[in-house]
């Protein structure tokens, strides 16, 4: 397990944000599985609703990640090279593997997205809404906002304690053998941290209302924010590491320094989490461009 987080701030807020994650994420599995299973039976309903929804899912991941993979990795490398992020620990990318392990994790996502189904299916319980009247313009434009915010804050945590739980860290730990990451690395889990992952999405739609065209820009956004992180390539400009705002984003140097150390840059869509706990560091090169690179010299910026 990598790290000793002797960084991480606030050590028993963290503790308990942890454990909260978990608790909530927890006790909705267990009462939706509570009622699920009483309707077990219908196995090919569930398969079906399954399979259906898949489709969408493997789509999006598809074009999204294929298309940044054929565009970064194949079609402009040799014209956008300038923007790479180093390759400090010399590995080799492994975009094959990396297809692989996201083809489980759709199995998975699948498999939640199942199990919401069937609760609206078999008892009625939805949060999904299609009339914007039933919640108002104002909630339904700012839910994927707010949706961006919550999934951020769990992924921190439970990312955190799949990087401090030596029982977590086997769930965590094959995405860490993709170390030079293309965009396919972007959903490459283990079993374990695919279930981890999709259980945080599944509570949040059981608990938050939300429009169909508020969770596809939220899907969208996501998959490619989250294929960015793991192009390979950083086309932030430069200008934004000392914004007051914009400096607060996720940057693809961030979470690739993340998968060469594992003891740092914990976050997903913003870096405050980081920031605030003591765990975001970069190394020197990226704020002093005439640095050689190989040279790894660490600056923290928590």
């Amino acid at each position: 397990m990598p790290g000793d987080f002797k960084g991480l701030k606030r050590v028993r807020l963290s503790n308990f944000l942890m454990g909260f994650v978990y608790f909530i994420g927890l006790v909705k599995l267990s009462v939706c599985w509570y009622f699920l299973i009483m309707e077990i039976s219908d196995i090919y309903y569930f398969f079906w609703a399954m399979g259906d929804k898949m489709v969408g899912i493997v789509f999006r991941g598809v074009v999204i990640l294929g298309l940044m993979y054929l565009v970064f990795w194949k079609w402009m490398r040799p014209k956008i090279q300038k923007y790479r992020v180093p390759n400090i620990r010399n590995s080799k990318a492994n975009p094959f593997g990396e297809m692989r392990a996201t083809g489980l994790t759709y199995l998975v996502f699948g498999f939640f997205s199942a199990i919401l189904v069937c609760l609206d299916e078999w008892y009625g319980y939805s949060k999904m809404y299609t009339d914007v009247n039933e919640m108002g313009w104002a909630y339904t434009l700012i839910s994927a906002p707010l949706f961006i915010f919550f999934i951020d804050a769990t992924f921190y945590w439970s990312h955190i304690l799949m990087h401090r739980s030596p029982f977590f860290w086997k769930a965590h730990e094959k995405h860490h053998t993709f170390i030079n990451v293309t965009p396919w690395a972007a959903y490459a889990f283990h079993l374990g941290e695919a279930v981890i992952n999709a259980g945080l999405l599944f509570t949040m739609l059981v608990v938050f209302p939300w429009h169909p065209y508020a969770m596809l820009a939220f899907s969208l956004l996501t998959i490619s924010y989250n294929g960015m992180l793991h192009s390979g390539f950083d086309f932030m400009p430069k200008s934004w590491r000392k914004h007051p705002i914009l400096k607060f984003m996720n940057t693809p140097s961030h979470h690739i320094y993340h998968h060469q150390r594992g003891d740092c840059n914990f976050a997903f869509f913003f870096t405050f989490w980081d920031k605030w706990m003591g765990t975001e560091r970069l190394p020197e090169y990226y704020y002093d461009s005439t640095l050689d690179s190989s040279e790894d010299l660490e600056k923290s910026v928590g």
